[in-house]
């Protein structure tokens, strides 16, 4: 009956364990997201497709292309789209980049970890 006993007392840990696990991730976070989710107490969404992102488009002159309010979860090819409807007609809007990162179209924003405002450059073909 010892080894019953001890079996016993240790899924008792277990369960206690995961328990506080539980307990301290719920009271680490905080109700009252906008998207509904909870948020950890930094304020920054738990999910990161969840990430609010200003995004502000230059071109290579400096001039300011457009403004989107997007999160982490949108591709980059949405916010390649919504830019395009800006440029003049007659060019295309070839990829966006971070810095001297290009952004790849197929990848979403929570990939290359951008929340909060963000410069991009649009790079522009005829």
């Amino acid at each position: 009956t010892a080894p019953a006993a001890a079996a016993a007392a240790a899924a008792g840990r277990r369960q206690r364990r995961r328990r506080h696990r539980f307990l301290r991730k719920y009271h680490l976070a905080r109700r009252g997201s906008r998207s509904g989710v909870f948020e950890s107490e930094h304020g920054a969404p738990g999910c990161p497709e969840e990430v609010p992102v200003d995004l502000r488009v230059r071109l290579l002159s400096g001039a300011v292309l457009s403004e989107l309010a997007a999160h982490g979860g949108w591709t980059v090819s949405k916010a390649i789209a919504l830019t395009q409807q800006q440029v003049q007609p007659g060019r295309k809007l070839a990829w966006l980049q971070v810095g001297f990162q290009r952004l790849e179209p197929h990848e979403m924003l929570a990939k290359y970890k951008l929340e909060g405002p963000t410069e991009a450059t649009a790079v522009l073909v005829e």
